[in-house]
């Protein structure tokens, strides 16, 4: 195909996007080589409007098609983002780009993620813009292959930019010594840069340990993710404790998936959270090796700390009697409003019993996850019961929830029906094959005066006599706005309960039925228990069979937004 036949081609093609497309972005492109993308970007230059450009995966772009892009970000005036993430860049095309990006004026974000083909002078060059580029803002080098000395060029470049605010460097395995200690240079100097990615970051022999000693210094990195590193070591676990002490803007850092080495690692951090006064959350979930000393100074920090609000503990590897401390602390925190403890391990009923005596008298918290945890004998009684007397819960997870017996799901019950600030509540994926559990559940909301959102999808062993009880609650009920139900399996007995139960309720705005296993029986049911019911403006319904009902449901239902994906 001649040139000027692709032009007309993608002449074409821009005329339709604008014509029908948001302004706002371009498609992603897959399969263009130089060629197409001269003559697409000779397109471009005469449209307005186009202020984003993915050419992303598998394309065929050369220097040349680098070079017009690099003249592209040259000439735009429009053009905010770009982004060519696993895209085989060699160092002439980064050249080309970075002599472009040295003189754009729009360009706000640019993502390289991917790039395997850029060598060290290719770095160097795009090194070179982002020292002069006073624009970008945000820039993404994921999973990136610097080679011997890219890494260290683009970092030491921070220390002159005073305009990008973001840099994700995740992935990054071949920083090397010097690349990291540039890194950390930069940090100490830098003005602007405000968020950080590391996630996932070989940081060798010192890396961590120069990167985290930064810290102490920076004075505008506000958020810092540092999940899944590699190389961290406990002298670099120390020089993060001791910044952490110093640090008076970092409000945001992500530890999740770290191994601490040691425990003393992991205490040495969780201790100097007692001092700090700016972190207002911290991600410690599935970390490995935080050991006994780590959680008793965790819990001793809890109880002094004043700014952290928020915490996620979820999945992580307590020992014996470890919960019990972190649990009891939270009766003397003044400060959490967020915690995460779903999917925890090795958490015995006397770890319970103290996180219920916390809730009891805890007068900040508002949310917390617990699910997919394992209660064992007389946990999850204890937990429901203080919720009774707790005045400050709005959200609880008690998603997937083990070992919760007849007398816990009664505790629960007991606590709705005397509790004002719960608002939202998830039960899904819960057994309720008990005898008499889902109508106990179902029957508290009548008096219950203050959950908004439910949700009990994928319930099991969810009986008639529930549904009915549901029914009735639903009735009476003035306060659940949404409710899920989906793969609760109510079949065509339980869609009819269900259907008498909408017919008299004014307050919901939106309800999920996904695989409730009815057939025309139950629909029809609710159809008509739908068309008198004025509240109700989504429905969620999918399955096989309900498919095959979507016109006449909607027909029937006016009004309603029907969501059939």
């Amino acid at each position: 195909m001649l040139r000027t036949e692709q032009q007309v081609l993608w002449q074409r093609r821009l005329d339709e996007f604008l014509d029908v497309g948001d302004r706002e972005n371009l498609i992603t492109l897959i399969g263009i080589d130089d060629e197409d993308c001269k003559a697409l970007l000779e397109g471009l230059k005469s449209k307005k409007g186009i202020t984003s450009l993915d050419i992303t995966g598998r394309n065929q772009i050369g220097d040349e098609g680098c070079k017009a892009l690099g003249g592209l970000l040259n000439s735009s005036q429009e053009l905010k983002h770009i982004r060519l993430s696993s895209v085989r860049i060699g160092d002439e095309g980064s050249k080309n780009l970075a002599e472009g990006l040295k003189s754009s004026n729009s360009l706000k974000s640019m993502e390289l993620s991917g790039c395997a083909a850029t060598g060290v002078e290719g770095w160097k060059a795009l090194a070179e813009s982002l020292a002069i580029n006073r624009v970008l803002t945000s820039i993404k080098v994921k999973g990136c292959d610097f080679g011997n000395g890219g890494f260290a060029a683009v970092a030491a470049s921070l220390a002159a930019n005073c305009a990008l605010t973001s840099i994700d460097f995740a992935g990054c395995e071949t920083a090397g010594a010097e690349g990291w200690k540039a890194l950390a240079e930069s940090l100490t100097i830098n003005c602007v840069l405000t968020s950080i990615g590391l996630s996932g970051c070989d940081f060798g022999i010192d890396g961590f340990e120069a990167v985290a000693a930064s810290l102490a210094t920076n004075c505008t990195l506000t958020s810092i993710n540092f999940s899944y590193c590699k190389g961290t070591y406990s002298t670099g676990w120390r020089a993060l404790a001791d910044s952490l002490q110093v640090n008076r803007v970092l409000t945001s850092m992500d530890l999740s998936d770290c191994d601490f080495n040691d425990d003393m690692g992991f205490a040495a951090v969780a201790a100097n959270l007692a001092t700090n006064r700016c972190l207002t959350s911290i991600d410690f979930s599935r970390c490995a090796e935080t050991g006994v000393e780590g959680w008793k100074a965790l819990a001793e920090s809890l109880t002094i700390n004043c700014v952290l609000t928020s915490i996620d503990l979820s999945e992580s590897r307590f020992g014996n009697g470890d919960f019990a401390a972190v649990a009891a602390s939270l009766a003397a925190n003044r400060a959490l409003t967020s915690i995460d403890i779903g999917g925890c391990e090795e958490t015995s009923v006397e770890s319970w019993r103290a996180l219920a005596a916390s809730l009891q008298v805890n007068r900040v918290l508002k949310s917390v996850d617990l699910s997919c945890c394992s209660y064992g004998n007389g946990g999850f009684g204890a937990v429901a019961a203080s919720l009774a007397s707790n005045c400050t819960l709005t959200s609880i997870n008690l998603r997937c929830c083990e070992e919760s017996s007849v007398e816990g799901w009664k505790a629960l019950a007991e606590s709705l029906k005397l509790d004002r600030v719960l608002k939202s509540l998830d039960l899904s994926c819960c057994n309720f094959g008990y005898e008499g559990v889902w109508k106990i559940l179902a029957a508290s909301l009548a008096t219950n005066g203050a959950l908004t959102s439910i949700n009990f999808s994928d319930c099991r062993e969810a009986c008639v006599e529930g549904w009915k009880a549901l029914a009735e609650s639903l009735k009476v009920n003035c306060t659940l706005t949404s409710m899920n139900l989906s793969g609760a399996e109510a079949g065509d007995e339980g869609c009819k309960a269900l259907a008498e139960g909408l017919k008299g309720n004014q307050t919901l705005t939106s309800l999920s039925l996904r695989s409730i296993g009815a057939l025309d029986v139950g629909l029809e049911a609710l159809a008509k228990a739908l068309q008198c019911n004025g509240s109700i403006k989504e429905l969620d319904i999918c399955g096989k069979h309900h498919r095959l009902q979507s016109e006449c449901l909607l027909s029937q239902m006016p009004g309603i937004t029907l969501l059939l994906f």
